[in-house]
């Protein structure tokens, strides 16, 4: 029996939907996401470690290590881990840039990057989060992206968000303007939609609410 799903991040779609969804990915990522007992798999921007935890917990990796900049999601990770007595997850507080030191010069053979692209609202952020996957994952390794791709023109959001009181910025890229960023150092191996009428039944239309940005897992790996 698979360890369940916790601690979900109930802002996005509401408490119920937000536990559906984050099943929805994390089933997803146990299906394609290298999982061998010798594997090291990295989160970058994992958050509260929903994705993390459940890798650790319903997979034979060798290690997850999921990293978060936001020091309180760390915090509150790592109470996870240490009451579930996990010892094939490491929590670390930093940036993209800063995750090498972390994994060491043996590298990872996948990184998850889970609502982060959008995020990175510069070219220089873009560039820098590249190099880092790039500096740390080995030949052929998979980074495994979820964004909410466009089919026209990459387009930003900007504005208010009442229910985290914060301003919202992002960027909506397509495929190409992605891989305008990632071609020299991986090849596009595929994109699918993350939610579908299969697995999120007639509840997909809440999520799934602008006709022209989908949420996409993206496959890429590290050109040999």
């Amino acid at each position: 029996m698979k360890a369940p799903i916790t601690k979900h991040d109930p802002w996005r779609y509401g408490e119920e939907l937000s536990e559906i969804s984050d099943l929805v990915e994390c089933e997803w990522l146990l299906r394609n996401v290298v999982t061998e007992e010798s594997s090291v798999v990295v989160d970058i921007g994992c958050g509260t470690g929903r994705h993390s935890l459940f890798l650790s917990q319903n997979s034979k990796v060798r290690k997850v290590i999921a990293c978060d900049f936001i020091k309180e999601n760390i915090d509150f990770l790592q109470m996870q881990i240490e009451e579930r007595d996990l010892r094939n997850i490491d929590a670390v507080c930093c940036d993209a840039g800063d995750i090498k030191k972390f994994v060491g010069n043996e590298g990872c053979d996948t990184i998850i990057g889970i609502g982060i692209i959008q995020y990175l609202v510069s070219e220089e952020q873009m560039i820098d989060f590249v190099k880092s996957c790039s500096s740390i994952l080995r030949k052929g390794g998979n980074l495994i992206l979820k964004h909410p791709l466009s089919s026209h023109d990459t387009y930003k959001v900007d504005y208010h968000r009442e229910e985290m009181n914060t301003r919202y910025v992002s960027i909506y890229y397509n495929i190409h303007d992605i891989m305008d960023y990632l071609g020299e150092e991986f090849n596009l191996l595929g994109y699918e939609r993350t939610f579908n009428e299969e697995n999120l039944g007639e509840r997909l239309s809440e999520i799934e609410n602008h006709e022209s940005t989908r949420q996409m897992w993206i496959r890429l790996e590290k050109k040999k």
